[in-house]
């Protein structure tokens, strides 16, 4: 055990050990995430262009 894979949690009052190291993402977690990172990359595009002075 690693003290990475330690998380305390408030609401239960203990800690919680987790381990990622061979997790995977489902078909439908995966959509779900790129579709976040597109809309996350339209709105940092977004904020980046300034107008132009005329």
């Amino acid at each position: 055990m690693r003290s990475e894979n330690v998380l305390w949690n408030e609401e239960l009052g203990r800690a919680l050990i987790i381990d990622f190291h061979r997790s995977k993402l489902g078909p439908r977690l995966m959509d779900k995430r790129n579709s976040l990172k597109r809309s996350l990359c339209e709105t940092q595009v977004s904020e980046t262009k300034r107008p132009r002075a005329a």
